[in-house]
């Protein structure tokens, strides 16, 4: 896509009021400048130019500028919060940037070695996040195009009655039975407390704040800014954990609910979360399965997309057995052995990371050599498990569904199709296939997990680990 850049540059020079003295392109799945600008007393101010995303799983081009309008909009209403964001310099719509500071530090806490250190910074940005969340959206200037729900309740029946919608509406070329049982779930269990809206930015959690050194700096990523319960982002939280793991995580959920308790008086629902950990997963992985229908194999993020979806989805099994009070089995892993593939594997792989990854111009090609490199790899340890995998996949589901299984897409489908006739029926038999499954698929995929920056078999930590919180047995509805 041609992007509108020395345009995007004048602009910004015009906003800030000085010249360019010196831009970086900044290694993103998205466009993005870092920006040196003199002003004409001679200091510099350090900003960010940010564009839209590129088009893709369903979304066209209008929909990826609303989608940056909307950030623009999101973080120049958190200017006046008592929250730590960047400053906001605005939002070119013509030519698709918004501006804004550039704060000087890290992102990535989950690469922080020193756990003590990785614990206080995040204790640090839990209660950013609690003050956030318990400001008053009526003193509020809220962006014009932000929809404004009665209740918490309200917004949430919304949300999931038009993301199940529009899942639905997809022509999909995979089975997706993970998705449909949370689809069913949601279905016949309900959000059992609601708190009052809040402001929230969905897509929070570890290395989505910056810091420096030992300091907490500010919040980032506002692009899914929306007023709904609270615990919408805490649940979502809570399987973020598990692609970019920090470790204690039920001792900062628990930090969090004393500040928004402190600044409310509402307690922390433990009930409601463990559903909203279920149900706000569940929506926020539907739209992975409009990624997988048509893959565009030159989107350098794609390899990323497919590696966090795996503990993503294997989060709402590992929610849902929370919920119920269900344990879950993890299945022997097969070790890898030579095949007579293997040297055709080594080539390949030689090939992308001798031959082409040198050959790439910039940061964003050199991370799509190394995540074609890590693809290469995961389909080699697929072949050096001799099939174990596929074999023990198929025996498991065959019995699950009663009938022998010899294309796994068909016996998925039927177990979809089981699922959606009765999704209580088996239930927990059903749940431990599936996590076996993607535990299993972890194993494969931990090549692509580990080049793109996710964490590999971090389980999602209950929150009765907690001293003082009873654990969860909600029995299914049909017994």
């Amino acid at each position: 896509m041609i992007r509108a850049e020395q345009e995007g540059f004048s602009w910004a020079e015009r906003v800030v009021g000085g010249r360019i003295v010196r831009k970086l392109k900044h290694d993103n799945w998205r466009p993005q400048w870092f920006l040196d600008i003199q002003l004409p007393d001679g200091s510099v101010r350090k900003v960010m130019l940010r564009g839209f995303r590129d088009p893709g799983g369903g979304a066209d081009d209008g929909d990826v500028r609303e989608g940056l309008t909307s950030e623009a909009e999101v973080l120049r209403a958190l200017q006046d919060l008592p929250v730590s964001v960047p400053y906001y310099y605005g939002h070119d719509a013509e030519h698709g940037w918004m501006l804004m500071e550039r704060i000087e530090g890290d992102a990535e806490l989950s690469q922080v070695f020193d756990p003590d250190r990785r614990f206080a910074l995040f204790q640090d940005y839990m209660e950013d996040i609690a003050r956030l969340h318990a400001f008053p959206v009526d003193k509020m200037a809220l962006p014009a195009n932000m929809a404004r729900p009665a209740s918490s309740r309200d917004q949430w029946e919304e949300f999931k009655r038009t993301s199940i919608a529009t899942y639905r509406s997809l022509e999909r070329t995979q089975p997706e039975p993970i998705l449909e049982l949370g689809i069913q779930w949601l279905q016949t269990y309900h959000l059992p407390s609601e708190r009052p809206l809040s402001f929230g930015l969905s897509d929070v959690g570890p290395n989505q704040f910056m810091f420096a050194g030992s300091e907490y700096l500010s919040l980032i990523d506002f692009e899914l800014g929306v007023l709904a319960d609270p615990l919408l982002a805490i649940g979502l939280m809570r399987v973020r954990e598990l692609v970019y793991s920090i470790g204690r995580m039920p001792e900062h959920v628990a930090h969090y609910g004393k500040h928004y308790e402190a600044l409310t008086g509402i307690p922390l629902d433990h009930a409601a979360l463990r559903y909203m950990t279920v149900a706000s997963t569940v929506l926020f992985n539907l739209p992975s399965a409009a990624t997988k229908i048509a893959p565009d194999p030159t989107l350098p993020d794609l390899v990323f997309t497919l590696s966090w979806e795996i503990p993503a989805q294997r989060g709402i099994l590992e929610a849902m057995a929370e919920y119920h009070g269900i344990s879950l089995s993890v299945p022997d892993l097969p070790s890898e052995k030579t095949t007579i593939l293997k040297p055709l594997h080594d080539l390949i792989t030689g090939q992308i990371e001798q031959f082409y990854a040198p050959r790439s111009r910039d940061q964003g090609e050199k991370s799509f050599a190394r995540y074609s490199a890590a693809l290469v790899k995961t389909l080699a340890r697929g072949n050096a498990v001799a099939g174990r995998i596929d074999q023990d996949n198929m025996k498991e589901l065959s019995a699950l569904i009663g009938n022998k299984v010899d294309d796994w897409y068909e016996g998925l489908y039927e177990l979809e199709r089981l699922i959606v006739q009765d999704s209580e029926h088996d239930f927990e038999a059903r749940l431990n296939f599936l996590y076996r499954v993607q535990v299993r698929r972890e194993y494969l995929y931990e090549p692509m997990q580990c080049a793109t920056g996710c964490s590999v078999g971090v389980p999602l930590v209950r929150l009765e680990s907690l001293e003082g919180v009873v654990p969860s047995a909600i029995p299914l509805r049909t017994l």
